[in-house]
């Protein structure tokens, strides 16, 4: 969408927008861009950013749940995608994307140590009876 700078290797490279650049654009310029559905998302995002609704250096002083919420009153943004966006735009190392793969292997995980503190609570369990049973 930028101006082209130069073409490399049959690429062309190109300048970045200023948020005003982008506040210019019509939701068929995404959709030529490739966006797909999400260009009403980006819609949505340019307009809140250049209305002063969501100032994006302003947000970067709140709390790692907070930022979150904010960041997801941007139309299309859900939990993971408000998760990447702390982690690699504003360095919350304590705020992880999980999809839906990384919460079944946490699930698995999570149930798998269920399931082996149960049977060691059960093994120890029938030690203490056993021993109990030796006494008498």
């Amino acid at each position: 969408m930028g101006e082209k700078r130069e073409k490399r290797e049959s690429r062309v490279n190109r300048t970045r927008l200023s948020a005003l650049s982008y506040g210019k654009r019509r939701k068929e310029d995404y959709i030529a861009c490739k966006a797909g559905y999400r260009a009403a998302y980006i819609c949505d995002a340019v307009q809140q950013v250049l209305s002063g609704r969501l100032d994006l250096h302003e947000i970067a002083g709140l709390s790692d749940e907070a930022l979150i919420e904010a960041l997801e009153r941007v139309q299309g943004v859900g939990d993971k995608v408000a998760n990447c966006i702390a982690l690699f735009a504003y360095g919350r190392t304590a705020c992880a994307p999980a999809d839906t793969w990384i919460k079944k292997i946490i699930e698995q995980n999570t149930m798998d140590r269920i399931l082996l503190s149960d049977m060691v609570l059960r093994l120890e369990s029938c030690s203490n009876i056993s021993s109990i049973m030796r006494r008498k």
